[in-house]
């Protein structure tokens, strides 16, 4: 009978456990010379007008890393790559709305110079026409780059990736609660919880439309992003150049503990899943049962 109750006890657990975790990577991209998925699918370029792969490989070295990276130059037209997310709906919407991007990646002044914009990505469309960018601009600027939209402003100075520098930057956004975090090297630069950095002049914090099913949120009707897609804006172009080394996509927020311990860019992301805290709790309580039990 004792042994009944602690088998029980073990499989209650560990379905709690599992349960809690619900944590994966769904998406993994190392730019070996091609666009082929480590982990899920493929990557695809759109091409604009021009029908020219505006994209290329080089052997360099990702902060002192040697490695080969994906070079774009999306300038002269409206090109982007559909990057599939491979994530269900979740976060209590329609939508994906618990979702990490993880890239190394280096944004150039390219054509445009300084104040020059580069789309992130957008999320509904494979129309680049259709409408501006979801997630954030790289806008340059004499000395760094600002991360930001223009309905909440952007990043204060020295916030934001560094021109011509390679840089681990980690989306963790949380629909449920309002909630996007972005971290460059293993450290935030801003959340719109605690309003770490505020934007511009109008002391709004960044982070506008990340509530359940909002702007920021992916699709899973179109389930792609449109990586470095030329944002549109009163018919401006917001594409630009730049390189990156590796790029992943995990259906879970990750904390800042985790990204924290990702650090800088090597071109090489970690492929460790880190358990949530209530995983740990459970499996913490499920072992002192079994201690207590035994002592009887």
């Amino acid at each position: 009978m004792m042994k009944k109750k602690i088998v029980l006890m073990l499989l209650a657990v560990g379905l709690m456990a599992s349960g809690a975790v619900a944590a994966s990577i769904t998406g993994q991209w190392d730019f070996t010379n091609n666009l082929t998925a480590t982990t899920g699918s493929d990557i695809t370029e759109y091409l604009g007008a021009n029908a020219a792969v505006d994209y290329s490989y080089a052997n360099t070295t990702v902060n002192g890393s040697a490695d080969t990276v994906l070079s774009w130059d999306f300038t002269a037209d409206y090109d982007h790559f559909y990057v599939p997310h491979g994530i269900a709906a979740n976060g209590g919407g329609t939508r994906v709305n618990e979702f990490s991007i993880i890239m190394d990646v280096k944004f150039d002044l390219g054509a445009g110079g300084t104040g020059n914009y580069h789309s992130l990505w957008n999320t509904d469309t494979d129309d680049p026409w259709a409408n501006d960018a979801d997630m954030y601009y790289w806008k340059s600027t004499a000395t760094n780059g600002q991360l930001g939209v223009g309905s909440s402003g952007y990043t204060d100075g020295g916030q934001g990736l560094d021109q011509s520098t390679w840089h681990r930057v980690v989306f963790a956004t949380d629909g449920p609660n309002n909630q996007m975090k972005i971290y460059r090297d293993g450290v935030v630069l801003w959340d719109q919880a605690n309003d770490f950095i505020k934007m511009g002049g109008s002391g709004q914090p960044i982070g506008t439309g990340t509530g359940v099913d909002d702007r920021q949120s992916l699709s899973v009707t179109s389930p792609w992003i449109n990586l470095f897609s030329a944002g549109v804006w009163y018919s401006y172009m917001y594409g630009g150049t730049g390189e990156i080394a590796a790029l992943q996509f995990r259906d879970y927020t990750m904390s800042g503990a985790e990204a924290a311990s990702f650090g800088a860019a090597d071109g090489a992301i970690p492929t460790t899943v880190v358990p949530e805290p209530m995983t740990l709790t459970l499996l913490g309580i499920g072992a002192l049962g079994l201690i207590r039990r035994k002592k009887k």
